[in-house]
């Protein structure tokens, strides 16, 4: 009685794909909150986080039908990378966007120059447990 071969068939790596939305489609005041899911990079080779949206705040409802639930690659800009530069924005992590507009920037070698700016919130410990060791 002869081994029965084994056949194994290739499967075609899955990826996920990321949805994007340059800064300059945000309105001031647009937030957008997430699960931190991988990193990318901008035209410009700078490392940005890749959300996983759980709430999107768009000014433009359709696009917030457009992002909820998906990956979202949000751009570098100072505050972004420097966060990432220190370590402060790590895979896990539940981030919150807000976007300010632009402002001029006063110093360096971009003096003079408009750049996008965003409040950058992350989420510390879970709720319930900060509530429990406040005694509350």
């Amino acid at each position: 009685m002869g081994e029965a071969k084994r056949k194994f068939k290739t499967m075609k790596q899955l990826t996920a794909t990321n949805t994007y939305r340059q800064f300059d489609d945000w309105e001031v005041g647009d937030i957008v909150i997430g699960e931190v899911v991988d990193f990318g990079t901008d035209k410009y080779e700078n490392k940005c986080p890749v959300i996983k949206v759980l709430d999107a705040q768009f000014k433009d409802k359709a696009e917030n039908k457009r992002v909820e639930g998906k990956r979202l690659l949000i751009n570098s800009c100072g505050k972004i990378k420097k966060q990432i530069e220190e370590g402060r924005i790590e895979e896990g992590m539940i981030i919150q966007v807000e976007y300010l507009g632009k402002n001029v920037i006063a110093k360096g070698k971009f003096a003079g120059k408009e750049a996008h700016d965003v409040n950058l919130d992350i989420m510390e410990d879970d709720v319930e447990t900060a509530e429990d060791e406040s005694g509350l």
